[in-house]
Parts: C-alpha cells; sequence; structure tokens
C-alpha cells in the first residue's frame, strides 16, 4: 500500500502535533458506505451511497469486484465538488477488478455535508455471466483514509444500503455490538453478505 501525498503530509502534520502537545483530535462517527446494485439486462449499475457524510473534507478508497463477472463501463453522477470527470478516479486496474478513487475539497473550509442514503457516484459495469455480484471495499489495495473539516480521521464502515437492496461484503471492520465506533476487539475484514 503506498500513501498518497495529501496522506503522508497529514500524517507527519499529526505526528508533529503530538510532539508540541495540542489536544488530542476527538472521535466522531464513523462515515457509512453502502453500494446499491440493480441490473437491466447485461448492465449493472451500482451507487455508492453514503450515511453520517458530516463536514467531510477527503477520503480515499479502493472498490473491487470480480473481473470474471463484472466488465467496468464508467463511473459517472458525481455528486461532490470537484468531481466533474474521472480525475478522481484510478481507472489504471478496472480489467483486473479494481478501481481506485480520492476525492480532495480543500476550499471547503467546513467540509462538505450531504444527507443520509446520498448517492456520491454509480459505477456501471457488464454482466458477463447475467450474473450481478457484489462490488466491495479492499483496504490492501488502497488505505482506506477519510478526513473532516477538524483534520479528524474518521473510520469507514460498509453498511447495508439505505433501501435494503444492496449486496454488501468487506466489512472495514465488524461492528459486532452496533455502537458504531471501532472497538479493540472489532478489527480486521469481515464478511457481511
Amino acid at each position: 500500500r503506498t500513501p498518497t501525498f495529501v496522506s503522508a503530509m497529514r500524517r507527519h502534520v499529526r505526528y508533529l502535533a503530538l510532539l508540541l502537545c495540542l489536544p488530542a483530535f476527538t472521535s466522531a462517527n464513523d462515515l457509512g458506505i453502502s453500494f446499491i446494485s440493480t441490473q437491466s439486462g447485461n448492465t449493472v449499475t451500482t451507487d455508492v451511497v453514503v450515511t453520517n457524510f458530516d463536514a467531510i473534507l477527503s477520503m480515499q478508497f479502493a472498490m473491487k469486484w470480480d473481473p470474471s463477472e463484472l466488465e467496468f463501463v464508467s463511473v459517472n453522477d458525481f455528486a461532490l465538488p470537484n468531481m466533474a470527470n474521472t480525475l478522481n478516479f484510478g481507472l489504471t486496474k478496472v480489467a483486473e477488478g479494481f478501481l481506485y478513487y480520492s476525492w480532495l475539497e480543500p476550499s471547503a473550509t467546513n467540509g462538505f455535508t450531504l444527507s443520509d442514503c446520498s448517492a456520491i457516484f454509480r459505477i456501471t459495469f457488464n454482466s458477463i455471466n447475467g450474473q450481478m455480484p457484489p462490488v466491495t471495499i479492499d483496504p490492501n489495495a488502497m488505505v482506506v483514509e477519510i478526513y473532516n473539516a477538524q483534520d479528524q480521521e474518521i473510520p469507514l464502515v460498509v453498511l447495508p444500503a439505505c433501501d435494503g437492496q444492496s449486496r454488501v461484503s468487506g466489512l472495514i471492520y465488524n461492528d459486532t455490538n452496533e455502537n458504531c465506533q471501532m472497538d479493540g476487539e472489532e478489527i480486521g475484514m469481515s464478511d457481511c453478505k
């Protein structure tokens, strides 16, 4: 996993802040993400839907799917500022089943807020075998990082979709006690199909 320039700079700033004995960052609610997939003929569309998207300034993660089942066609319907084209997406490995996503909005001093169940973008696929396999988050392909306007790192958790139609797998952590916080025993990847 290779850190981005933005993540490397933030990491150095945080270490400096700790060395200078600045107040510790407070915890915040997890940012939830859902993948809502629908199929029409051989076309599969997957909406990337968020909850608790409150004062967010930047985010990055990698999505994966089975390339023997889904063929990437496009990414569109961008809902965040500065996403008018695909510059925020790494498209070099879509044939291998990976889509990289990175977004930063430095001009929004208070971050950017969306209402729960808002789609931030849509991925379109061709279904190779007529199936609709899940799209998941892969924290091994790219470091998952989300920051709010207070420069607090926000945990990401994959949740069931707002309309209950999501096919979800690949939690960043398994929130077994459902308190929306990553407790010590809730680490690592878990499957929640």
